[in-house]
């Protein structure tokens, strides 16, 4: 399990990571992309941080889903398709974040 958390952590970074490149900002997306490193440390702390890192980033995916659905509606689009897309990248980021404070608790 501890491998699965591992690997949807580092998606989960990866995916904000090109969420703040998408947005022009190219060094927070090369420290989000290369912050997963991080856990070579094998320090607790190292995991906890990351997983609070994803936190944030769930609500940013939050609120892009909440904007991007307005403009969407105000232009009288079809939001399914990216709401599906969103939708799947919230789950994953979630699914990161609760198996890692599971792994972190559970080693404890």
């Amino acid at each position: 399990m501890r491998i699965l958390a591992t690997i949807l952590m580092v998606i989960g970074y990866l995916l904000i990571g090109a969420h703040f490149l998408r947005a022009g900002h190219s060094l927070v997306a090369l420290g989000l992309a290369f912050a997963p490193a991080l856990l070579f440390l094998k320090h607790r702390m190292v995991r906890l941080i990351l997983s609070a890192g994803l936190g944030l980033a769930l609500i940013e995916w939050g609120r892009t889903f909440v904007f991007l659905k307005r403009i969407y509606e105000a232009h009288g689009l079809p939001f399914s398709k990216s709401g599906f897309i969103l939708g799947g990248v919230m789950a994953v980021t979630f699914l990161a974040v609760a198996l890692n404070l599971r792994e972190d608790l559970r080693n404890k």
